[in-house]
């Protein structure tokens, strides 16, 4: 221990340091190592806590990435379905159209017939009303001309010369 002074320590003085120095290493690590501590480890539960969050956050991203392809997916098919079917409907349509056309163009052309066979049918009818009182005449100027003259070829080569006027 001598050797201790020689060095110019002294026991009482390095027995008092002690007692300070464990008194300040208490009061140090109660008011100001264990407030400390439990800052770093709140913060280290807030960091901890961050990053599951963030990955929470990434995972429900990509989630939500997934839902959205998938409702663009069914709004494409439903689109193209709507489509498709818009098409057929007009399709329809443009047969029904051109049906009641091919109808009504038929109906037409029926019509036009009968009116062409009556119209025929009267001329036929006027022509017949025209030839008998032609005939008629015809044969009144024969009656009149073989009661009055004997030559019946010259008769009726003048008969057919009046009625081709």
């Amino acid at each position: 221990m001598e050797s201790l002074s020689q060095l110019g320590i002294q026991w009482s003085l390095l027995i008092a340091q002690t007692v300070n120095f464990v008194i300040l290493f208490g009061v140090l690590s109660y008011f100001a190592y264990r407030p400390m501590l439990k800052f770093l480890d709140e913060r280290s539960a807030k960091i901890e806590q961050g990053l599951r969050d963030a990955e929470l956050a990434k995972k429900r991203l990509e989630e939500v990435a997934q839902e959205e392809s998938a409702i663009l997916g069914n709004a494409h098919k439903e689109a193209k379905d709507l489509l498709i079917k818009a098409d057929t409907v007009a399709k329809e349509r443009s047969a029904g159209i051109l049906l009641d056309a091919q109808k009504s163009a038929d109906r037409f052309l029926e019509d036009a017939k009968k009116q062409s066979a009556e119209m025929t049918k009267q001329m036929v009818s006027d022509a017949q009303k025209e030839l008998a009182g032609v005939v008629v005449i015809a044969v009144e100027k024969i009656i009149r001309e073989k009661i009055s003259s004997g030559s019946d070829e010259v008769f009726l080569q003048k008969t057919l010369k009046d009625i081709q006027l």
